[in-house]
């Protein structure tokens, strides 16, 4: 079966794609995943444009604890790759 015509495909939230990209059962183990430089080249390939901003802060919120309200899309990915750079 093809895909319906007129549906939109809806897009997992920012966390889920990380959650999956880097074979995580559970969200709370992304946490441990920051941790590996792998991490970091992850969240350098994704095209902020994808996500809300509410996802990404959202995001922000989840993963560094740190309650945001960014403007911009390209804040918070480099709050995040900040972030995680802080582990090495």
């Amino acid at each position: 079966m093809g895909a319906e015509k007129g549906k939109v495909a809806v897009k997992h939230c920012l966390l889920d794609e990380l959650a999956g990209i880097t074979g995580c059962i559970y969200l709370s183990d992304l946490r441990q995943k920051m941790r590996e430089k792998r991490f970091l080249l992850i969240l350098e390939q994704i095209v902020p444009e994808e996500y809300t901003i509410e996802d990404w802060n959202d995001t922000v919120h989840y993963l560094c604890g740190r309650k945001v309200e960014f403007q911009k899309k390209e804040d918070a990915l480099a709050c995040l790759c900040d972030f995680v750079r802080e582990f090495w």
